[in-house]
């Protein structure tokens, strides 16, 4: 799925699952295994609540982009959301924007 929707070209992929649920988790999941402990700064959060974005603004992530299926992003915005789309499809423009 991962391949077919472009997100291969991504190091790690998270969801929640029954072992590790959305929150601190992810972030202590990422620390314990990754190569670079500066990773955050090019991490990017995607999700579709406000929490998503909370989390990622609490740990430092610099890209934060809600997903908003229903035309009102200010509670993503509210939240810390840098970017709100319609779907999830347009994630990769944003991430693929010149800095």
């Amino acid at each position: 799925m991962l391949e077919n929707e472009g997100w291969d070209t991504f190091t790690v992929v998270l969801g929640s699952d029954d072992v590790c649920r959305k929150g601190e988790a992810h972030y202590q999941q990422i620390d314990a295994h990754a190569p670079d402990p500066a990773w955050v700064a090019n991490a990017v959060t995607i999700g579709d609540s406000p929490t998503d974005m909370r989390l990622g603004l609490e740990h430092g992530v610099p890209i934060r982009i809600g997903i908003d299926r229903k035309g009102d992003p200010r509670k993503l915005l509210a939240a810390g959301a840098t970017h709100v789309v319609g779907k999830l499809a347009d994630v990769l423009q944003v991430i693929s924007l010149p800095a």
